[in-house]
């Protein structure tokens, strides 16, 4: 949580306000917060105030959805003589998925006006239909892909 001046309600409305708008950018980002990944129910923190004696976590390590699937662990460790605790970040390369075969355009596509067109009139449907339907960009765009590569294959077997 964002610690803005908490003595005073209308800074508390204004920390809760940027915290949520952080969160919100984060999961527009398809970007997780590594240690909650992987300790979901559990609180601990990352700083101590000695001013006014309370923790908070404010230090994170923030993981893209592509390396969600990767074994990592990322640990708090004890505040020692810092004010910040140190942190462990654990990501073993070796344990990656199999990968899956990559699909690849039928470049003779590019070059047929016919396809072209349908490709371009299938964008627009696409983002006329779906543009505001879900919070995350990122979301839509993935979407839009799995969309248009669909049509392009449906395109190449006709090739």
């Amino acid at each position: 949580p964002l610690l803005i001046g908490w003595s005073s309600p209308s800074k508390d409305r204004m920390a809760h306000t940027l915290s949520t708008m952080f969160r919100q950018t984060m999961r527009q980002a398809s970007l997780f917060d590594a240690w909650h990944f992987t300790h979901p129910k559990d609180r601990q923190y990352t700083f101590y105030s000695p001013v006014y004696k309370s923790h908070s976590r404010i230090d994170y390590f923030f993981i893209s959805h592509p390396c969600l699937c990767l074994y990592f662990s990322k640990n708090i460790m004890p505040l020692t003589w810092s004010d910040h605790a140190p942190h462990l970040l654990t990501i073993d390369f070796t344990k990656q998925p199999p990968r899956e075969a990559h699909w690849r355009l039928h470049e003779t596509l590019l070059h047929d006006s016919e396809a072209y067109k349908s490709i371009e009139a299938k964008l627009r449907e696409f983002f006329q239909l779906n543009e505001g339907s879900v919070n995350s960009l990122a979301t839509l765009w993935e979407a839009h892909k799995a969309t248009i590569r669909g049509h392009l294959i449906a395109l190449s077997r006709k090739v």
